[in-house]
């Protein structure tokens, strides 16, 4: 059965709204970009555009940019329990081209890869699990003091910043908006389902990311989505098929719980996405299993089918060279014996 596993090849159609191309397989990294939001960048920024003030105000890490390497699956499954978004490659980083995953070369390719994540300054890291501190940050939303009246335009000095590193081109101008929470609905077209017409990916996380500025959210039942941190930048944004009612479409690599679609960068109101069967077919697979496990788990209620949820840690496998009804497996926690197979 992990035999049948194996990564899609081939770039993706164009997606709703991505401004770049999108392939399936390995991410490929790009020159290292300076962070503006670390706290000597933030600072310097700060006393440019405030001089007389910056002296009175002294900018202090509210979050830490940190990567994990967790040796084995029961450390990675510690990490995912203390409920951190881990991405598997670097926030400071150009991407030259989207893909699923990302495996660091200097790791190797049996080992779990280094997990990167942005915790709170007063963070308790688990003992045992290998971690580096690669950047002290400043983000002012996250700053309890910034809601007093300082006479200080937040926003301002977010873009001097990135001016001073070099990031312009990351920011979105002035005459466009104001700082927004991104926001748009995911949909799929299914000539099985709907008579065709779009409706809404249910349930599914959306993530988007302008360097260590991370927000999360996922859809409701009709695919609408909004974040709730603002952006003035151009966000990166993910799907990524953890399902808010508790289960994965998971992965090819064993340990990684949930399988990532890569959508490119949009502009911070947000973007819209329409997946069919021209736009990409490993998109459209799981978003068409995601809403069959969403609503059978949806009918697991008194008023409907009257049966229990499926255990904990669902994980559903999607193996599109098999045929249906072979098409889907669905495997738990190895504790659990059972395995249930579905077509997709």
């Amino acid at each position: 059965m992990l035999g049948a596993c194996e990564r899609d090849a081939g770039p993706e159609g164009e997606l709703s709204r991505n401004p770049s191309e999108v392939y399936h397989g390995m991410i490929q990294l790009g020159d290292k970009l300076e962070d503006p939001y670390t706290v000597e960048n933030m600072q310097e920024a700060l006393t440019k555009v405030y001089p007389t003030k910056a002296g009175r105000y002294d900018i202090t890490a509210t979050d830490l940019y940190v990567r994990f390497l967790p040796k084995d699956d029961a450390q990675f499954r510690q990490l995912k329990a203390m409920d951190i978004y881990l991405m598997d490659h670097p926030y400071d980083y150009q991407i030259l081209r989207e893909g699923d995953y990302y495996q660091d070369p200097e790791v190797g390719e049996e080992a779990i890869t280094w997990q990167y994540a942005v915790v709170p300054k007063d963070f308790v890291f688990p003992e045992g699990i290998r971690y580096e501190l690669l950047d002290e940050c400043y983000l002012a939303e996250h700053d309890p003091s910034t809601r007093g009246d300082l006479g200080i335009d937040w926003k301002r000095v977010e873009q001097e910043a990135f001016r001073l590193t070099g990031n312009e081109d990351l920011w979105v101008p002035e005459t466009k908006a104001e700082a927004l929470a991104p926001s748009g609905r995911i949909t799929i077209e299914d000539p099985e389902f709907s008579g065709g017409k779009p409706f809404g990916v249910a349930g599914v996380k959306v993530v988007c990311n302008v360097f260590v500025k991370i927000a999360t959210c996922y859809t409701d039942r009709d695919g609408y989505y909004k974040m709730g941190k603002t952006f003035s930048g151009t966000p990166r944004y993910r799907l990524v098929f953890q399902n808010e009612k508790g289960f994965n479409i998971g992965f090819n690599f064993i340990v990684v719980p949930a399988s990532v679609s890569t959508l490119g960068t949009g502009g911070p109101e947000g973007i819209d996405l329409n997946v069919n069967e021209e736009s990409d077919p490993a998109l459209f697979r799981r978003c068409v299993v995601n809403n069959a496990a969403y609503d059978y788990y949806s009918r697991c209620v008194d008023t409907d089918l009257d049966i229990l949820t499926p255990p904990d840690d669902l994980r559903i496998w999607i193996f599109p060279a098999l045929p249906a009804p072979v098409a889907a497996c669905c495997t738990m926690r190895l504790s659990w014996a059972t395995n249930c197979w579905a077509p997709i």
